[in-house]
């Protein structure tokens, strides 16, 4: 056994210097000092602090204001109407119906003319109006899934009690 270790530890110390040799990996470059190579026409960039004028910053100010406001009355007064109970009673009904309708209902988007909303006169603004529908979206889903997991609980329970009552 130790003969055979031996002729492997003679192997390999005679191999790996050989393969080294050949490889790229035995040349040293350690000591060449690193230049990079630049183009002429490239020159380093200086970073200039930008200044914003005041009436950008009202502009960025209103738009943020906007989106906030759009997004609080969407989430007091988008009311998504039957994506809740919809999706519940199909998936009661057939699971995988009621996962399709969940699908289908999440992905529409939400209509904003029929909500009571008092700042309705604000979706003439783009970031307002953007706002809202993307939160009025997120709870559309949010009503989608609820059903669909409700659903599917209801399910299970109404299984479990009519399977252990046979």
């Amino acid at each position: 056994m130790a003969k055979y270790l031996l002729i492997l530890f003679a192997a390999l110390a005679i191999c790996i210097p050989a393969s080294a040799q050949k490889s790229s990996f035995a040349t040293n470059y350690s000591f060449m000092p690193y230049q990079p190579v630049l183009p002429e026409e490239v020159k380093p960039v200086t970073i200039v602090e930008a200044k914003v004028t005041s009436l950008e910053r009202e502009t960025m100010e209103e738009t943020a204001k906007l989106r906030i406001q759009g997004r609080e009355d969407a989430r007091l007064y988008y009311k998504s109407k039957g994506v809740f109970w919809g999706t519940m009673g199909t998936t009661i009904l057939y699971p995988a119906a009621g996962l399709v309708t969940g699908t289908v209902v999440s992905v529409v988007p939400p209509s904003t003319a029929t909500v009571a909303n008092p700042n309705a006169h604000l979706m003439k603004e783009p970031a307002y109006e953007e706002a809202f529908k993307k939160q009025a979206h997120r709870k559309r889903f949010g009503n989608a899934a609820a059903g669909f997991g409700i659903g599917v609980v209801v399910l299970g329970v109404v299984s479990k009690v009519i399977v252990s009552g046979l």
